[in-house]
């Protein structure tokens, strides 16, 4: 997979997490959003999208404060150099990347409950299932190797592709852990 599918993919999780999903529970939404440009998904609209700046304290969490380039670059093994904001219609993404490795952070705009999260984190990939020990509640797709989580009303989900292959959940997982300690 290419920089560009993963960061479709990414964001149509973000959009399907924190927009409620098109009622599909299988994973061909975000296969399909593979093959979208990664401008067509940051371009979607202005960063705040739903919910504006600032509603609840989420719009407000730069995705690039949460994972520093040191950090994505030690987790790829590779110098990823700055990220780069991209805005959705339901967020801010963070992306770093070096080649076919890229670590990706988004925050929704709107607040998120617990709620949002379950209902739907099954929309994201066939495979997510919630976690226990990571946030105030977690999920996790092995397949997309993304972790969504909830933190003091900030929804907000990692995902991390090494040499273009799918990160496993202790990588996930601790870099999920970095990004909620700098929120």
């Amino acid at each position: 997979m290419n920089h560009g599918a993963l960061l479709a993919v990414a964001c149509s999780t973000c959009l399907l997490i924190a927009c409620g999903g098109d009622g599909d529970d299988s994973s061909s939404s975000t296969t399909a959003a593979a093959d979208e440009t990664t401008s067509t998904t940051a371009e979607a609209s202005p960063a705040g999208g739903a919910g504006g700046p600032g509603a609840g304290g989420a719009g407000s969490v730069d995705p690039c404060s949460l994972i520093t380039a040191g950090d994505a670059s030690a987790i790829v093994g590779a110098d990823v150099g700055e990220g780069t904001s991209a805005p959705f219609e339901a967020g801010t993404a963070c992306i770093y990347q070096s080649g076919q490795s890229i670590v990706g952070v988004q925050v929704y705009s709107a607040p998120g409950t617990e709620e949002l999260l379950a209902t739907n984190a099954p929309r994201f990939a066939a495979d997510s299932a919630p976690i226990d020990g990571v946030g105030e509640s977690a999920y996790f797709s092995e397949a997309e190797a993304t972790m969504g989580v909830l933190q003091n009303g900030v929804l907000l989900s990692v995902t991390i592709a090494i040499d273009a292959r799918p990160a496993t959940r202790d990588q996930v997982e601790a870099a999920t852990e970095s990004a909620l300690a700098n929120l």
